[in-house]
């Protein structure tokens, strides 16, 4: 899988899972894109040095909580996490 995505040279691979059942951070170790981020499928760090930035609201992340984020925060404008 991640010899499949580097031939298509992505630029930006986004995970949607992160630690939950059937992830595939095994894929994302090998750094197969340029960056690559976690979005939406699990609310909170991967701890994992491949993850490059965490995209979240700031119900999920706020400004200050980021020194416990192995990834750099993109905190959107508005709300989106429902639960």
């Amino acid at each position: 899988a991640a010899a499949l995505i580097n031939a298509q040279r992505l630029h930006i691979l986004w995970d949607l899972n992160g630690h939950t059942k059937g992830n595939r951070l095994e894929v994302l170790a090998l750094r197969p894109a340029l960056l690559q981020g976690l979005f939406h499928g699990y609310a909170g760090s991967s701890g994992a040095p491949f993850i490059d930035f965490f995209l979240a609201d700031r119900i999920v992340a706020t400004p200050e909580m980021s020194s416990y984020w192995s990834e750099r925060l993109l905190l959107l404008p508005a709300p989106f996490s429902f639960f």
